[in-house]
């Protein structure tokens, strides 16, 4: 006999541009109170790309005032690898939820000129920063890894997932589009699998 159908209430919490401390600051809040049953969580990107956006408008500028130097991105790292440390305990000590820690993928097709050949690299180092830092939560945090998903569809149609930016300023089409999203939603769906198996009666 087939189960009844239970109601979901989601809780969108997403801010774009969001950094990390931004993720502590603005959204994790209430968490306690909300008690979900599932979090998933995409966080870092912005951390390493803001700080590289600001080292490039520097450079073009030449705004005493906006001095850059390779300092300011290193200090992103550990940073980064603080908050999303203190982000996954919260969840953890003050919910009972699942949570889904997803890695990043790279939304610029092979030789494109919006994707410098540092991309792959820094992209690995940010993933793998990820995974670490989840893997200390591992009774709780399922890690999805996105990259290999989106190989082979970067870029817009007809064979890329992403939307192009409604500002139509270049090398900023780095959002998932509808496929993108579907993309996600079954690489989240076959790691949870598993797990809600196991915790079936």
């Amino acid at each position: 006999m087939p189960q009844a159908e239970r109601p979901i209430h989601l809780v969108n919490r997403a801010r774009s541009g969001e950094r990390s401390e931004g993720v502590l600051t603005n959204q994790i809040g209430d968490v306690r109170a909300l008690q979900p049953e599932l979090v998933t969580l995409t966080v870092g990107a912005n951390d390493f790309l803001v700080p590289a956006f600001e080292c490039a408008s520097a450079a073009t500028d030449k705004n005493p005032n906006t001095r850059c130097s390779g300092t300011s991105l290193l200090q992103a790292v550990p940073a980064f690898e603080r908050n999303l440390r203190t982000i996954l305990s919260r969840l953890v000590h003050e919910t009972d939820a699942t949570i889904v820690v997803t890695t990043y993928f790279n939304p610029f097709p092979r030789g494109s000129r919006c994707g410098p050949g540092t991309t792959d690299l820094a992209l690995r180092f940010l993933n793998s920063t990820i995974t670490d830092v989840a893997s200390e939560f591992v009774e709780r945090a399922v890690v999805t890894d996105l990259a290999p998903v989106f190989r082979g569809h970067e870029g817009r149609e007809p064979s890329g997932w992403f939307s192009q930016n409604p500002l139509r300023i270049a090398c900023t089409d780095v959002h998932p589009n509808a496929d993108g999203h579907e993309a996600i939603a079954g690489a989240i769906w076959s790691r949870l699998a598993p797990r809600l198996a196991l915790a079936a009666p």
